[in-house]
Formats: C-alpha cells, sequence, structure tokens
C-alpha cells in the first residue's frame, strides 16, 4: 500500500470511528508497523509499546 493510500485510509478510519480510542490505537499501531518497514520481527516490541 502507498503511503499516500495509507495516509487516505487513516482518515477514513479515523473519521469513522472518531468515537472509539480503541480503533484509533489500533490505527496507530499499523501506522507504527508500517513506518519501521513492516519487519515482523519489530511488531512485538512495537505492540509492547503501544499497549497501555
Amino acid at each position: 500500500m502507498s503511503i499516500l493510500g495509507l495516509r487516505e485510509f487513516e482518515s477514513v478510519t479515523l473519521s469513522r470511528s472518531s468515537e472509539n480510542t480503541e480503533s484509533r490505537q489500533v490505527i496507530r499501531v499499523i501506522l507504527q508497523v508500517v513506518g519501521t518497514g513492516a519487519r515482523p520481527e519489530r511488531w512485538p516490541l512495537i505492540l509492547e509499546q503501544t499497549t497501555p
């Protein structure tokens, strides 16, 4: 998925679930995963950092 497509996806999802903070948290995690180059070995670290 391109960065442009990702931004579009993010805004649509956030506007759809603006009252749902849990969904926002999930989107943030997804964006962080993509930001790290989507390397599976880094996912557990990201999830650990973002889980309250």
